[in-house]
């Protein structure tokens, strides 16, 4: 009672990552039929007479089916085929379910909003938040509360999804070197959980 789902752990490289400040350049190569798949976000505790229910895990990114440029990378590819790969973002858990005596249900995973309610899973408190629900809960964990479950998400929801069906460049990376590749076809997919709760 009174816990949050996990959240679901990010992925990146299908078939190559590529360390940060790393320079490589990669020739004549075919790289086919990579996938990646964030991880699911657990499922929110139910509530109780003294509790609401736990939100909902983040689903967990997944960046680059074929390949991950971390920070500050600057790989050069030539003369590569690149077919067939896809990047799939992890699928947000389930938020806990109400208690007729007391708790109130909570948010599924990856989804948030301004301007909404935070159901707060250790009480029966609800605040009213006037940004992005997705920033309480980082101030919530740089505080220090027990929220969070394992490694914490840091930063705006849009993130945790899949990005980079073939290639995915981090921040502060050099774009890279890319001669006479082949890009065909990538795929990206952004999952949101189709069953989740309503708010009561």
């Amino acid at each position: 009672v009174g816990q949050n789902g996990e959240d679901g752990p990010g992925a990146e490289g299908g078939a190559i990552w590529i360390a940060s400040g790393a320079s490589p350049v990669i020739k004549n190569c075919l790289i086919r039929d990579n996938s990646i798949l964030g991880g699911f976000g657990g499922t929110g505790y139910s509530a109780d007479e003294f509790h609401n229910a736990g939100r909902g895990g983040w689903g967990g990114w997944a960046y680059g089916g074929a390949i991950y440029c971390d920070v500050t990378s600057s790989p050069t590819f030539i003369n590569c085929r690149i077919i067939d790969n896809q990047a799939i973002g992890g699928v947000g858990g389930n938020g806990g379910t109400w208690d007729p005596e007391g708790g109130r249900a909570n948010h599924g995973g990856n989804w948030s909003r301004a301007e909404w309610w935070d159901r707060d899973p250790e009480t029966l408190d609800w605040v009213w938040v006037q940004g992005d629900l997705w920033e309480v809960w980082l101030t919530t964990y740089i505080a220090g509360d027990t929220y969070w479950q394992g490694d914490p998400y840091i930063g705006d929801y849009r993130w945790y999804s899949g990005y980079g069906g073939g290639v995915f460049i981090n921040r502060a990376s050099v774009a890279p070197g890319i001669n006479n590749c082949l890009f065909y076809p990538v795929w990206v997919v952004w999952m949101l959980r189709p069953d989740f709760n309503i708010l009561i």
